[in-house]
């Protein structure tokens, strides 16, 4: 399986007059400027590069303007309290444990070290409260008797949906993490969730397409792809707060209670696979910490300690999650010692396994398992979804998650329509009205004269059903005329030249001109 290129994302700039009577001419596009370092090469600063701003608004629950904070306390007094004495610019971290948490005492002290103030401790029993009290930590209890590291983890959530209702944002931690600076200056937060990775490299830690086999597709074997990330890990992840973060702990409060899965398995199935059918996903936008500032233990035992002399010789980490050893509250130690306490040697005394440098990527690590995987995405005996969505009610829109959540907010960010006069003279604008009404939804193609036979089943196919919306954008004046026979409404364009892009590509490129144009004048889009 080989890997494939990330396609190439564009930007709208501003639209061009119509420079030609009769051809309206589609704003034009450049590439992003899209850099992928490679974070494991040279040590990186771990302050957050300015944010180029491509993503969408976040939708707090309490609006940032908003004075009264925190807000919706009728049910939550106590934790409203406690935010109140505790929280910085309304973020604090928090920790979920019981008095059998590994690496508390530890963990504790490396907070108080750097002086983080906005920090409290979820306690689940009153043992843990009593040593909370001892040691001047604050805390919010909240009476659980969930035992072992899953079982607590699987409370999270709901805990989280506290804070996050009441406009709380919060970084979640499990105990087993060293913290060597302060966490909150590192974060972005310009996304719902930001969280670190269980990634040793960069394709793991920020995913890849990797294109899969099936020769029984003759031409097409290699078309299909798949996308491979490394899990997010549940132990270490910021939750602003945001309607969609909302929307995620209530889903997965409502899995966990509902269903056999580990928390960080539906923490990861949430955030990255799409709605469908009646799955309807929380919508959260997500970004992966760098895996060199927020470091698992893999990355700090297999790679960091083996370049201290070298690639991160003075690099401090953020933070290390000791997850993938289970002598941790050791692996913690030694972190301390060398980081905070100046040991030289430290980091040498890593024993058993996970130490060796010699770290291996995911296709060097599944490589003799390669065509078993390939295979497994391609034969499969299980049709039951296959026969189900085969049904014409399987293809009717379902209610989200079967109507057991009625309160699950998803806001869409919709263009505002263009202000009066906007459209006033305007090609494009006035074909639009041919195929509907403004604030409607229309069906958009963008077609040239060298597939017209393809034009003339979209054409007879739309007609048969009856729609009325189809809009065309036609790249050339044979195509514009083939729509005019029709009598389906269009425009006809001046599109990126086949000297510049083949033909495939040359309607790709169009294609995404036309919608950026489109949506200016739309509220709702089909394409």
């Amino acid at each position: 399986m080989e890997k494939a290129t990330p396609s190439t994302r564009h930007r709208m700039l501003p639209q061009p007059k119509r420079e030609t009577p009769g051809v309206f001419k589609l704003p034009r596009l450049e590439p992003l400027e899209l850099t992928f370092p490679e974070p494991f090469r040279e040590a990186p600063s771990c302050d957050p590069s300015p944010s180029k701003n491509y993503g969408r608004k976040l939708d707090y629950v309490v609006d940032k303007s908003d004075q009264s904070w925190p807000t919706n306390c009728d049910q939550s007094a106590e934790l409203c309290a406690v935010l109140k004495e505790v929280a910085i610019d309304r973020e604090v971290l928090v920790a979920v444990a019981n008095s059998h948490a590994p690496g508390l005492d530890g963990f504790i002290k490396s907070i108080q070290e750097l002086s983080v103030t906005n920090f409290l401790v979820v306690a689940l029993d009153e043992a843990l409260v009593e040593r909370l009290k001892a040691r001047n930590v604050p805390y919010y209890f909240r009476k659980n008797h969930a035992q072992g590291n899953h079982a607590v983890s699987a409370e999270k959530f709901g805990i989280v949906r506290e804070f996050v209702e009441v406009g709380c944002s919060v970084l979640l931690t499990d105990t087993d993490v060293v913290y060597l600076q302060n966490p909150f200056k590192y974060l972005y937060r310009d996304t719902d969730i930001e969280g670190m990775s269980d990634g040793w490299d960069r394709d793991s830690a920020h995913g890849y397409f990797e294109k899969l086999d099936d020769p029984r597709q003759g031409w097409a074997r290699r078309k299909s792809g798949s996308r491979r990330l490394i899990c997010m890990n549940s132990g270490l992840w910021y939750v602003a707060a945001t309607e969609a973060s909302r929307s995620l702990m209530v889903i997965m409060q409502h899995r966990l209670k509902t269903e056999e899965l580990w928390d960080q398995t539906g923490y990861n199935l949430e955030l990255f696979l799409p709605t469908h059918d009646d799955h309807q996903s929380a919508g959260c936008t997500t970004r992966v910490m760098n895996p060199v500032c927020f470091v698992n233990s893999k990355v700090m035992y297999r790679h960091i300690r083996h370049h201290l002399h070298d690639t991160f010789n003075g690099f401090v980490p953020v933070a290390m999650h000791s997850n993938y050893h289970t002598d941790k509250e050791h692996k913690m130690s030694l972190v301390n010692s060398y980081y905070k306490q100046g040991v030289a040697t430290a980091l040498n005394d890593c024993r058993g396994h996970g130490c060796d440098p010699d770290v291996l990527s995911v296709e060097q690590i599944e490589l003799l398992w390669l065509n078993y995987i390939n295979d497994g995405f391609f034969d499969t005996f299980d049709w039951t979804m296959g026969r189900a969505g085969g049904s014409n009610v399987a293809c009717r829109p379902q209610p989200a998650w079967a109507g057991k959540f009625d309160f699950l907010k998803r806001p869409l960010h919709r263009l505002s329509p263009p202000a009066p006069g906007v459209c006033e003279g305007s090609d494009l604008c006035l074909a639009l009205r041919k195929a509907a009404p403004p604030g409607s939804e229309v069906l958009v193609a963008t077609v040239s004269s060298d597939a017209i036979s393809k034009l003339e089943l979209l054409v007879k196919a739309v007609k048969r059903l009856g729609l009325q919306n189809l809009f065309l954008v036609a790249l050339d004046e044979l195509a514009a005329n083939y729509a005019l026979q029709q009598g389906v409404a269009h425009i006809q364009t001046e599109g990126p030249s086949t000297d510049q892009a083949g033909p495939s590509s040359r309607v790709v490129v169009s294609s995404r001109q036309a919608v950026s144009a489109v949506a200016g004048t739309r509220d709702r889009l089909r394409f």
